[in-house]
């Protein structure tokens, strides 16, 4: 069952060039630069490589060497694969440990593969989550039969596991406590003293993490101090259902519901194996995802990664035991429907990404090489009834837009630059040189093109409007997402911009300039 399982997911990354995933551009766009941005002559002017203590690199490391053997889009959806995959191989093995028996249900997480997370493109913590859910299976096998190559295995893991994605390191520390506290329990009921045990273990366990918080300590991130971002109280409850999210908010909250039903019958039924491990590492998760703020240290949806991971912890610490063989086959068939009934959906969604590449492709022709590119947006506000008619491949059921970055294109089909390439130094390894750094923020967002109207646009939060100032002196060429929301392109701004090419989907505008002003560096 597993290897159907695998090409099942597979299927949609073989569908589309670029699959709708809201970062994803942008992490393709810096692995270009870095395998190639030191031999253009152009972007090795504006961007350079900058290797430091980075928990968050390993697209950074996997993917630029595979560049010298195949496409980019073919080495990036590789490494979607692996981020895919990894969550899943991790969810079966956590089972069989935690459980100590096989059973088809982890199998069951190709139900939350494509979650809120991948649609957001986050690679690196997916990637991490999967390889903290196999390094926990470890730890949990070997911790009792085998301590010291446990430890010295774990060590190395969470050392890896510490450059894929700091989270991921959390979330192991996260699953080893639980598995540390449940044996302890064991311990206690038994009637043995457990006082200087778990002083023990708590050393024993803690000790893993040494080199994992030692360079945690040395990276710039820790000495972040940047005051914390809440959500908005209507996507918080919506990101809750963050594990099974994906183009249709109705189908996905019923396959919470299903999901959710059958396993709290079996509970109460009595016909289900339960790891005290996850219950404690996914109530830990669901208790602080409440209070968990949006955006910590300049990094964006924290607190809706916390449901992704309790989501795959459902079915890595349940598992349904002595069905009527009845129900047994029914349950199978009802969930193996619903499995491939989301992935039909989900590839014929992708399936139309093509359109829009095509059209985005027509628009971003007309851009010189070595040109300076600001990404604007038609937004929600601007136009609701455009944005509730859009295709699903365009928003996912988080509410946020997929083609956000998908501007990062002009970087890589034509050697341009675009101001919110992933350059920051603190979690990536590429930065901007000092001439163009007014022209850009990695931590921006994808401004209002209304924004425009002035020269110098009112301040609009450091993330918006500090690289829109004096932006006809800095960009030659303007970019406008979602264009067929606007009616206005072909008049706006005029003594400033020039309508060079618009689809329903983007809109070309050309930067004017008075003959006595040059162009940027």
């Amino acid at each position: 069952m597993l290897p159907a399982l695998v090409i099942i997911l597979l299927i949609p990354l073989a569908v589309t060039e670029i699959p709708p995933l809201v970062d994803y551009p942008n992490h393709l766009a810096r692995m270009f630069v870095l395998a190639s941005g030191a031999s253009d002559p152009f972007l090795s002017r504006v961007y350079a490589q900058h290797w430091s203590i980075i928990p968050n690199i390993a697209i950074d490391v996997v993917v630029p060497p595979l560049l010298a053997v195949m496409p980019l889009d073919v080495a990036g959806r590789a490494m979607l694969a692996a981020a895919l995959l990894l969550p899943v191989f991790g969810t079966i093995a956590y089972s069989r440990a935690t459980l100590r028996a096989p059973s088809p249900w982890p199998l069951a997480s190709g139900l939350v593969a494509y979650n809120f997370a991948f649609l957001m493109g986050f690679v690196n913590f997916l990637a991490g989550i999967g390889a903290a859910l196999l390094a926990a299976a470890c730890w949990i096998r070997w911790r009792g039969s085998r301590p010291v190559a446990a430890w010295v295995l774990l060590a190395c893991l969470a050392l890896v596991i510490f450059f894929v994605h700091i989270f991921g390191v959390l979330f192991l520390g996260l699953l080893i406590a639980a598995h540390e506290l449940v044996a302890l329990w064991g311990e206690w009921r038994s009637g043995a003293p457990v006082l200087r045990r778990a002083a023990r273990r708590a050393a024993f366990s803690a000790s893993v993490f040494a080199a994992p918080a030692a360079l945690f300590l040395q990276s710039r991130l820790a000495s972040i101090a940047e005051q914390s971002t809440a959500t908005d109280p209507y996507w918080k409850l919506v990101r809750l259902f963050g594990p099974f999210l994906n183009y249709d908010l109705t189908f996905d909250r019923a396959t919470a519901a299903l999901v959710a039903v059958f396993v709290i019958a079996c509970i109460l039924g009595r016909r289900a194996a339960v790891s005290a491990e996850a219950v404690i590492a996914g109530g830990v998760l669901l208790a602080l995802y409440p209070f968990t703020p949006g955006i910590v240290k300049g990094t964006a949806f924290i607190d809706a990664r916390l449901p992704v991971m309790a989501g795959f912890l459902l079915f890595g610490g349940f598992a349904p035991r002595g069905l009527p063989p009845g129900l047994r086959v029914g349950a199978t068939a009802a969930f193996c429907a619903l499995f491939l009934a989301r992935m039909a959906f989900l590839t014929q969604v992708w399936l139309g990404q093509g359109s829009d590449l095509a059209d985005f492709r027509r628009v971003i022709a007309r851009i010189e090489p070595g040109s300076r590119v600001l990404e604007t947006m038609v937004t929600r506000r601007d136009n609701p009834a455009f944005w509730n008619a859009m295709p699903y491949r365009r928003v996912i059921s988080g509410g946020d837009p997929t083609f956000t970055h998908l501007a990062a294109l002009v970087v890589t089909e034509r050697g341009s630059m675009w101001p919110l390439l992933f350059t920051n130094p603190t979690k990536q390894p590429l930065t901007v040189r000092p001439a163009y750094l007014p022209m850009t923020e990695p931590e921006g967002v994808v401004p209002d093109y209304r924004l425009l109207a002035s020269d110098r646009p009112p301040e609009a939060g450091r993330r918006v409007g500090a690289y829109l100032e004096d932006w006809p002196a800095k960009f030659d060429y303007v970019l406008v997402m979602a264009a067929g929301g606007a009616k206005d392109l072909a008049t706006f701004r005029t003594d400033r911009l020039e309508l060079v090419e618009q689809t329903e989907f983007a809109a070309l505008m050309r930067v004017r300039r008075p003959a006595a002003q040059g162009a940027p560096p």
